[in-house]
């Protein structure tokens, strides 16, 4: 998790990552899959924070834009 962040990049990365952008509710803005190495992202300026997660993850969990997702740490 990344925050604040609103933006990424993926420079240097030697492999794909699954990404969220969150705002301050917790809601999915913007669902990446498979962001590849040396990508950058749009800036989503609703956006609080990102998840970098495996790339996968967000396929097989079924998380898309709108979802809720808890921001407790």
């Amino acid at each position: 998790m990344i925050k604040p962040c609103n933006s990424i990049h993926t420079w240097f990365m030697r492999f794909s990552i699954d990404v969220l952008f969150l705002d301050k509710a917790g809601r999915v803005i913007k669902a990446l899959s498979d962001l590849r190495p040396f990508s950058l992202t749009p800036l989503y300026f609703n956006a609080l924070l990102a998840v970098e997660l495996p790339a996968g993850v967000l396929k097989l969990s079924g998380t898309s834009e709108g979802d809720m997702v808890s921001l407790e740490e």
